[in-house]
């Protein structure tokens, strides 16, 4: 790559849990590709070219264009990949790399928010700690299902980056050991642990490939590109768009959709063959030890989607058919009534459902938790699991007391686990205020996380207050984190069973098969009125014949 010059920075916290005294040396934005603009856009990234200066990495870069602008960047660029590296400031090799791979659902986030300071995993675990930026939105995503415009440009910037890291870290003074990657998954990883989302997730794949093509030509349309008829001609429009009016034709887009993100991963046949599920089931994945899990109200996230008018309310409220509205309207899964009366069916509790005032609105957020987090983790952990890997489920559910969250119903929402993996109090740029139990609890999930990222097993390493059981088959174990940690096997077993086998096998029974029912006629007229009579008459010749031939 060429040489660099970082921020050698001290690093000292103290209290009467924890005391550290250290230095840490920060590199910050450190391009790991070429800037993907003009031919390079809507394109696989290229490996950035090695420089003769010395490179000044003592700032962070602009972050990749999204809808929403963290206030503490310079702002957005298309130039924006970077990765940034924390390591302890000890002369020596064999420092295992944990990787962050930030969240969002593909269409913002950033590896240089506060949270993601890696100094406190540095000074508590001597690991290395690598945060990047990757390719979002239209820029990242945008797919016409051809080989013109193929998608999932962002993963093959996650993978670039990965290569980098492996190359460049242990060609300098680490040796990758490990690699722990939050959120996605990596061939180069010996243990992963993968946060809310994972690979089952419904949200986190568009599985058709007409779909992900309207959804690109509608942000053409939009851009300015109304013109192009095919995958060649929009990707040639685009790349002369200007970056602001890009992201602002894409997130017009996102506003046009329901329940479904219009700008995420593909089935390309490169990065992604085949459906995960497909994929599961044949064992064409990486074999490793994982960690997965999800928290208690994730779906709330969803929730904010799919009731916007109840977001400053301290109280909201669903009657009966607005409820089934929002569960055809926005869930994942094909539905049609009667999947949408099945999913009511399995959720509802029906002594309350003769009372006019009965308010639905949690029940969807537990629905939608359990469909778009809490099964698909479910399904990948056996899978894993029964392959022969060691596997590690968590479920969080701990709400501090005292909390206003925003809205005031998100409850243990999606990312309220990450202040007390990452240790927000000891961060610097968070100065989060712990009790003094919740430091403990803290000092516990990063003790589990910096463990399994160097053995594989969370128990192994840092002493840890209680011993986290692995998940196998029919164990079903799954670790409760809360301050007073607590084993729950089989945690939603019913509903785990419902989503990943009944609604499964329901939408293929139930599915609209009137183009079906179209196909099949004309093959059946097809074979009868051709097919047929010519049968019948080569049989008939065949009976005439005086002869038989052998």
């Amino acid at each position: 790559m060429g040489d660099v010059m970082g921020e050698r920075t001290p690093y000292q916290y103290s209290d009467s849990k924890v005391t550290v005294n250290t230095t840490v040396d920060i590199f910050r934005g450190i391009p790991y590709a070429k800037p993907p603009v003009g031919d390079l856009r809507f394109a696989k990234p290229e490996p950035m070219d090695p420089w003769t200066e010395v490179y000044n990495a003592t700032y962070f870069r602009p972050i990749c264009w999204q809808i929403v602008i963290d206030n503490s960047t310079d702002g957005q660029s298309e130039d924006c990949l970077h990765l940034n590296i924390y390591s302890p400031n000890v002369q020596g090799s064999g420092y295992p790399v944990f990787v962050r791979i930030h969240g969002g659902g593909f269409i913002q986030g950033s590896g240089i928010g506060a949270s993601y300071d890696g100094r406190p995993i540095v000074a508590m675990s001597d690991m290395v700690v690598v945060t990047m930026n990757y390719r979002l939105n239209a820029f990242g995503f945008l797919a016409t299902g051809d080989p013109e415009m193929p998608g999932n440009y962002g993963l093959w910037d996650q993978n670039l980056s990965l290569k980098w890291i492996k190359e460049n870290i242990h060609g300098a003074r680490w040796n990758v050991m490990d690699i722990l990657v939050e959120r996605h998954f990596d061939e180069t990883a010996q243990f992963q642990t993968i946060a809310s989302g994972n690979m089952m997730a419904p949200w986190g794949l568009e599985q058709d490939t007409q779909k992900a093509r309207s959804d690109a030509f509608l942000v053409g349309r939009l851009a300015g590109c109304g013109d192009a008829t095919n995958g060649g001609e929009l990707r040639d429009c685009l790349r002369q768009v200007d970056e602001e009016r890009l992201i602002a034709a894409a997130n017009a887009a996102l506003a046009t959709t329901t329940n479904v993100i219009p700008l995420v991963p593909t089935i390309d046949g490169e990065f992604i063959t085949d459906d995960p599920r497909h994929l599961l089931e044949q064992k064409k994945f990486k074999m490793c030890d994982v960690m997965l899990g999800n928290t208690k109200d994730d779906g709330s996230l969803v929730a904010m989607r799919a009731y916007p008018g109840q977001l400053p309310r301290p109280q909201p409220t669903s009657d009966f058919e607005t409820f089934l509205d929002r569960v055809a309207r926005f869930t994942y899964t094909y539905t049609n009534d009667v999947i949408v009366n099945s999913i009511a069916q399995q959720y509802l509790d029906w002594e309350d459902f003769d009372d006019p005032e009965t308010n639905y609105f949690y029940k969807y957020i537990e629905l939608i938790t359990d469909e778009a987090f809490h099964c698909p983790g479910e399904h990948t952990a056996r899978v894993y699991a029964m392959s022969g890997n060691s596997v590690y489920r968590y479920y969080f559910t701990f709400l501090r007391p005292g909390t206003v969250q925003i809205p005031t119903w998100y409850g243990v929402g999606h990312t309220n686990d990450l202040p007390y993996v990452f240790a927000y109090f000891m961060n610097p740029r968070m100065q989060a205020n712990f009790t003094s139990r919740e430091k403990d609890f803290s000092l516990d999930l990063m003790r589990y996380y910096t463990n399994f990222a160097k053995t594989g097993d969370p128990n192994v390493g840092i002493p840890v207050s209680f011993s986290w059981e692995p998940f196998t088959v029919p164990g079903l174990n799954i670790l409760d984190e809360k301050p007073d940690f607590e084993a729950i096997p089989g945690a939603r077993a019913e509903f785990n069973a419902f989503w990943n086998d009944y609604v499964v096998k329901l939408v293929t029974y139930s599915a609209d098969l009137s183009e079906v029912e179209h196909q099949w006629r004309e093959e059946f007229n097809r074979w009868k009125n051709d097919d047929l009579p010519a049968w019948r008459q080569d049989f008939q010749e065949y009976q005439d014949s005086d002869q038989c031939s052998t």
